[in-house]
């Protein structure tokens, strides 16, 4: 956690924003972004290090300018992306289990690894077809940050077998809540394709 008490993101969270970028647009357009960093101050990025949450923030609309025009809603995508491409691999033990639920359990203890404030907890709908992630406790939560974690969260509920997923975010109380439903019965069985 970062000892100054400054909102940070681990640098994972901004490798991956790189990644896509490589992958979506190309590594031309990946090393813009990187020089763009740079001329921010940041000039090595070290997946365990913790980065300023501005630096992630500003990260975040720089991929919308460059793959969507600018337009943040489409930052869900990079969710997604992240979703499956991490849960497939390096946090596959994360995914495996018998439901989303399950996941969405393991993966709350796994929030301060990579936010240094905040907190994350879940609650299913009573009609087994929607959940709530409430985040809580940080100083800021962007628009940005919460497009991509709502395309995080609907991916990780594809790789469980959830179909129809739909998904949107609202601020409450100082926090945000992500809001998904998908069409079906349950909290998804799949162990993570």
């Amino acid at each position: 956690m970062a000892e100054d008490g400054e909102y940070r993101v681990k640098g994972s969270s901004l490798t991956t924003k790189l990644a896509f970028v490589r992958e979506r647009a190309g590594a031309e357009v990946e090393q813009n972004l990187r020089q763009e960093l740079r001329s921010e101050g940041l000039f090595l990025i070290l997946e365990s290090d913790w980065y300023p949450y501005r630096l992630f923030d500003r990260l975040n609309v720089l991929v919308a300018e460059a793959c969507f025009g600018g337009d943040l809603r489409r930052l869900t995508e990079v969710g997604r992306h992240s979703a499956h491409k991490v849960l497939g691999s390096t946090y596959g033990v994360y995914s495996g289990g018998a439901s989303f639920e399950s996941f969405l359990s393991k993966v709350a203890g796994l929030h301060d690894r990579f936010y240094s404030h905040g907190e994350m907890r879940h609650r299913l709908g009573a009609d087994g077809r929607s959940c709530t992630i409430f985040l809580d406790g940080a100083p800021d939560y962007s628009d940005s940050d919460l497009y991509v974690a709502c395309g995080f969260y609907a991916g990780a509920a594809e790789r469980f077998g959830l179909e129809g997923v739909e998904h949107r975010f609202e601020r409450r109380d100082g926090g945000a809540r992500l809001l998904l439903s998908w069409s079906g019965e349950g909290a998804g069985t799949g162990g993570g394709a």
